[in-house]
C-alpha cells in the first residue's frame, strides 16, 4: 500500500531512515547530516507491507513539463520482489496525472541496467555524488498524446493509401475500439452492482486527464443530458503534429461507439473541437440527470477512484492492435503493412521504448476485465 506522507511528522522521520540505510549508511555516512529541508517541497510517498514502512518514492518539478523522481529507497530485504518496478510505475502515473512529459531522476551507476528496463535513458557520464558513482537519466511518459498521435498515423496511411476505402475501414475500426472499451466498462460496473445508465457511464470511465488537459462542463441535464468539452488533448497533439485532417476521423465515431458498448446508451456528437468548433459537444438521448444524480456520481467516483483506470501503455497498445485486426478483416495484408508503417513511425517519433509497449501486448484480450478489485 503506497500512501503520502508530509513533511516533519512521525512517518516522514520513519523514511529519513530508510532511505539512510539504502543511500548513505553502507558508504559510512549519515542522510541526517544533510540539510533536507527540501523534502518539504515533495510530493512524498512510503509504501507499506504487511503494517510495516519499506520504501520511499519522491517526486518534484524540474520544469512544467518534466518531473524529477527522487528518493527511490527500499529495505534489503525486500528487494528481490518486484517492488522497484512497482515504485516507479506508481510514481510515473502520479507525474502523468499532474500533465508532465518526461521524467529526470539521478540513479546509482549500480542500478542503471534497472532503470533502462524501464524505459529510461542515461543522459549523462558518470560522475560522483557522495562518493559513489551515479548517472542522469530521463524517460518520457506515455500520455494521451502518445495515444492521438498513434491513431493519426495509421488514419495518414490508410487513407492516402486507400483513398474512401481507407477512411471507412479506419472508422469501422474505431467502433470496433471503442464497443470494446464500452463493454469492459460494463463488465466492471456490473460487478459492483451499478446498473448500465449514464452516471455509471460517467464513472466508470477508463481514462483520467492530467490536470488541465480537458475542460468539460455539464450545462444541461435535463430534459436530455449534454456533456461539452472546451480542451481535448486529442485536438491538441493533432494540432501540435499537424494531422489533425486525420486524427478527426477517431472523433466521428469513439463515443458513440463506446455508449454502445456499454450499454446500448444513445450518444450523439453534436460538434468537435477538430471540426473547427468552439467545443465537442455530446447528447445522451432520452437520458437525463438530475442534481442529486450529480451528487451520486461524485460519491461513486470516490469510491472509485483509480479502481477503473487503465495505464497508457494499454490504452495505445488496444488501439493498435483493435485497429490492427479490423483492417486485416477488411483490407488483408496491404492493410496491415500500413498499420505496422504507422507503427515504425510513432517509434520514431516518441523513441523504441514507446514501440516495445505497443508490442508486449500482442497476445492481450482486450475483450475482458482481469484484476479488477471493485468498490
Amino acid at each position: 500500500m503506497m500512501k503520502r506522507i508530509e513533511y516533519g511528522t512521525e512517518e516522514y522521520e520513519k523514511s529519513i531512515d530508510i532511505r539512510n540505510h539504502a543511500f548513505r549508511i553502507p558508504w559510512g555516512l549519515d542522510i541526517r547530516d544533510e540539510d533536507l529541508t527540501g523534502d518539504a517541497e515533495m510530493d512524498m510517498y512510503v509504501g507499506y507491507l504487511d503494517g510495516n514502512m519499506i520504501a520511499t518514492v519522491f517526486l518534484t518539478e524540474d520544469n512544467s513539463k518534466t518531473a524529477r523522481v527522487k528518493s527511490v529507497a527500499i529495505l534489503e530485504e525486500y528487494r528481490v520482489k518486484g517492488l522497484g518496478s512497482y515504485l516507479m510505475n506508481f510514481i510515473e502515473d502520479i507525474a502523468q496525472k499532474k500533465g508532465y512529459e518526461k521524467v529526470h531522476l539521478m540513479g546509482r551507476v549500480s542500478v542503471e541496467g534497472f532503470y533502462h528496463k524501464l524505459g529510461y535513458k542515461t543522459l549523462s557520464e558518470p560522475f560522483d555524488y557522495h562518493t559513489i558513482p551515479h548517472i542522469n537519466m530521463e524517460k518520457k511518459l506515455l500520455t494521451p498524446k502518445n495515444h492521438s498521435i498513434m491513431f493519426a498515423l495509421i488514419a495518414k496511411n490508410m487513407v492516402t493509401t486507400f483513398g474512401e476505402t481507407g477512411e471507412n475501414a479506419i472508422i469501422n475500426a474505431v467502433v470496433k475500439y471503442g464497443n470494446q472499451r464500452g463493454k469492459r466498462m460494463a463488465i466492471r460496473a456490473k460487478l459492483d452492482g451499478q446498473p448500465l445508465d449514464v452516471k455509471s457511464y460517467l464513472a466508470y470511465g477508463e481514462w483520467e486527464a492530467a490536470t488541465g488537459e480537458t475542460d468539460w462542463r455539464f450545462n444541461h441535464i435535463k430534459p436530455e443530458f449534454k456533456m461539452e468539452n472546451h480542451k481535448c488533448p486529442w485536438f491538441d497533439a493533432w494540432e501540435e503534429y499537424g494531422i489533425n485532417e486525420f486524427g478527426k476521423l477517431y472523433c466521428t465515431a469513439v463515443d458513440a461507439a463506446l455508449a454502445d458498448g456499454f450499454g446500448s446508451l444513445e450518444l450523439k456528437v453534436l460538434q468537435t473541437l477538430s471540426f473547427g468548433k468552439s467545443c465537442c459537444e455530446f447528447i445522451f438521448v432520452h437520458n437525463e440527470l438530475s442534481e442529486s444524480d450529480l451528487e451520486e456520481l461524485d460519491i461513486l467516483k470516490s469510491k472509485l477512484g483509480s479502481k477503473a483506470k487503465m495505464p497508457w501503455d494499454y490504452h495505445i497498445a488496444h488501439l493498435y492492435y483493435s485497429i490492427y485486426e479490423a483492417i486485416y478483416e477488411e483490407l488483408g495484408e496491404q492493410g496491415i503493412w500500413q498499420v505496422e508503417k504507422a507503427l515504425d513511425e510513432y517509434a520514431k517519433l516518441f523513441g523504441a521504448y514507446a514501440k516495445e509497449e505497443v508490442l508486449k501486448f500482442k497476445d492481450t484480450n482486450f475483450n475482458i476485465v482481469e484484476n479488477y478489485s471493485g468498490i
